[in-house]
């Protein structure tokens, strides 16, 4: 057993992303069928956004 992981916790969720698991307690992100934990979000949210992107000081529509 990993130190720290409480494996006897019966509600739980798995990341999508990196497949580790989310107890209860701890903060997750839910969208369109997936789950991400809070260590990836914040690559999930710049995925998520990429399309809203923009450089300051290129050709934009901005």
């Amino acid at each position: 057993m990993y130190a720290g992981k409480r494996h006897h916790d019966s509600v739980h969720a798995v990341c999508s992303l990196c497949a580790q698991d989310i107890y209860a307690g701890e903060t997750l992100w839910y969208r369109n069928g997936v789950t991400v934990c809070a260590d990836c979000f914040p690559r999930f949210a710049r995925e998520a956004l990429r399309s809203f992107e923009y450089i300051l000081g290129e050709a934009s529509t901005l």
